[in-house]
């Protein structure tokens, strides 16, 4: 049997079919980046709430024999968030018995490449502490933030040291998220005075745990 095929239809449609191959592609990744973002956000949301948070943070240098180690200091902290289309805030308010305090805000955007920014701000809200930049993937966002300032809470009356060149690791799940925080503590000279590593467990609690918050 004697077939003649011609690829002269073939040819006239291949354009079009480009162009449809193309905006599909387009479409998908249109798509993927919409999903990306979505489940980015969604897992930021998880920072808020109300949480037992527990702070151990243990280091070496002059630090073991002039101040005392934080190890296992327990309170509450009620989180709020306030959101808009590409920007989600968080207010920290710390709670102790029945006292509550402004504790810390930080402030997360979307970049155009769909990295997210956290910026830190000091109890006033007003000093920017730092920002980092970074992806988050399966749930977790690690960055590097260089130079922060000195915790005003944690070394409160510590002059041996200027600046933390700082790294943050985010764990997020729907129970709670736990930061991790490998830092150097550097002089005015920028040498390392003591190597730091902090474990922060935030832990979902009910509610009603941080009612003194609520009430401010």
């Amino acid at each position: 049997m004697n077939l003649k095929f011609s690829l002269r239809p073939l040819l006239f449609f291949l354009p079009t079919l480009l162009i449809i191959g193309a905006l599909n592609t387009a479409t998908a990744t249109a798509t993927a980046t919409t999903s990306l973002t979505l489940a980015s956000k969604e897992t930021l949301k998880l920072l808020s709430g109300c949480f037992r948070v527990t702070y151990r943070f243990v280091e070496d240098g002059v630090h073991d024999s002039r101040f005392d180690l934080v190890d296992g200091k327990e309170f509450y902290e009620w989180i709020v968030l306030e959101e808009s289309d590409n920007a989600l805030s968080f207010q920290h308010y710390g709670v102790i018995g029945e006292q509550a305090m402004k504790h810390w805000r930080e402030d997360w955007s979307e970049t155009a490449d769909h990295l997210w920014t956290q910026k830190v701000y000091d109890p006033t809200g007003e000093e920017l502490r730092y920002e980092c930049t970074a992806p988050i993937a399966f749930h977790q966002w690690r960055c590097h933030a260089g130079k922060a300032a000195r915790p005003v809470i944690r070394d409160r009356g510590r002059s041996d040291y200027e600046t933390l060149d700082r790294e943050n690791i985010l764990q997020i799940t729907a129970a709670g998220w736990v930061q991790v925080e490998i830092n150097n503590k550097l002089d005015r000279d920028n040498v390392i005075v003591a190597n730091e590593v902090g474990f922060n467990d935030y832990s979902r609690v009910d509610e009603s745990n941080c009612q003194p918050a609520k009430e401010l």
